[in-house]
C-alpha cells in the first residue's frame, strides 16, 4: 500500500518524481508514511447559489508544493444529490481528475457543505480529533498511476492572511 499525501490550496504531484514511495507492511503493523506533500488551491469554482437536489458545479485547482509552486492542475464536475438536510447542510456527489507529475488520478466522492460556514464539516478520525472534512476514492490512474486504487481524506486549509483556501489531501493507494 502506497500513501501519498497532497496538501490541498483551494479544492489533488511532480514532487512524487523525486520522493520515495512508502510501502505500508502488509500485515497492516505499521501506517504508511507519506511520499509526498502538496497543496491544492482552488482557482474556478462555480458553486450553486440554491442547492436544488440535480444543480451540477464544476471545479478547477492548481495542486501546488508545500512552496506554492505549480506541479499539477485538477478539474471535478459535481452534482446536488442531498439538499438541505439538517437545515443548513447539503451533499454533492463528484468526479475529479488529478493530473501530476508522471500521471493522473481518478477520484469520486460525496461532498458535504455547509452553507452556514461554507465549508465542508470536519469528521474525527478513528476516534481523533476532528481532523477531516471528507473521503473519496481513488478509481484508477494512469502512468506512474497506471492501476491505482485506493482513498483519499481531505481537510480544509486556509491562510487568511494571503487569501489562500483550498484542501489538504491525503492519498492512500493500493496499485
Amino acid at each position: 500500500m502506497k500513501r501519498v499525501v497532497l496538501g490541498l490550496g483551494a479544492a489533488a504531484l511532480a514532487v512524487a518524481a523525486t520522493v520515495g514511495v512508502a510501502v505500508a507492511d502488509p500485515g497492516g503493523s505499521a501506517a504508511p508514511r507519506p511520499s509526498l506533500v502538496v497543496q491544492e488551491q482552488i482557482t474556478d469554482i462555480a458553486i450553486p447559489a440554491e442547492a436544488k437536489v440535480g444543480t451540477p458545479f464544476t471545479s478547477y485547482a492548481d495542486i501546488t508544493d508545500t512552496a506554492r509552486k505549480k506541479i499539477g492542475e485538477t478539474g471535478g464536475q459535481c452534482a446536488i444529490v442531498k439538499a438541505h438536510f439538517e437545515g443548513h447542510m447539503w451533499a454533492a456527489q463528484c468526479t475529479s481528475m488529478w493530473k501530476l507529475p508522471g500521471g493522473q488520478l481518478s477520484v469520486s466522492q460525496l461532498l458535504p457543505f455547509d452553507t452556514v460556514t461554507g465549508a465542508a464539516p470536519k469528521k474525527a478520525r478513528s476516534g481523533a480529533a476532528a481532523d477531516y472534512a471528507f473521503e473519496g476514492v481513488v478509481t484508477g490512474g494512469s502512468g506512474k498511476y497506471r492501476g491505482a486504487r485506493g482513498e483519499v481524506r481531505f481537510s480544509q486549509v486556509q491562510d487568511a492572511p494571503s487569501g489562500f483556501f483550498g484542501f489538504r489531501a491525503e492519498f492512500t493507494l493500493r496499485p
